[in-house]
């Protein structure tokens, strides 16, 4: 699933799965146009793999899981993924995340 696609530019707040199966906040996804998208983090990832949960706006969630749009509506995306690296940008006081792959889950 390309998620870009479903995203207009800007910022998107993400949520984390921590370990007693709650969801936090953790950071942003930044979108932009004909760019990957970029994972920022406000603090470093502890574990080999996150479980993100993205909102996004005027988009509803089908029962068979696919996005359809529909105005005032937030659909919750469940991804899962092995972190492949991240660094820490001093200048924004964020990590930057880079997943090997990142899976939807429904």
């Amino acid at each position: 699933m390309d998620l870009g696609a479903f995203l207009e530019p800007g910022l998107y707040l993400v949520y984390c799965q921590t370990v007693t199966k709650m969801f936090r906040p953790w950071g942003h996804v930044l979108s932009r146009p004909n760019r990957r998208l970029t994972w920022l983090g406000q603090n470093a990832p502890d574990a080999p793999w996150m479980r993100l949960r993205l909102e996004i706006p005027g988009f509803k969630l089908e029962p068979d899981g696919a996005l359809s749009a529909l105005a005032g509506e937030k659909a919750s995306v469940h991804l899962l993924g092995p972190i492949r690296c991240y660094c820490f940008w001093s200048a924004k006081e964020v990590y930057i995340c880079k997943f090997d792959s990142l899976t939807r889950v429904f």
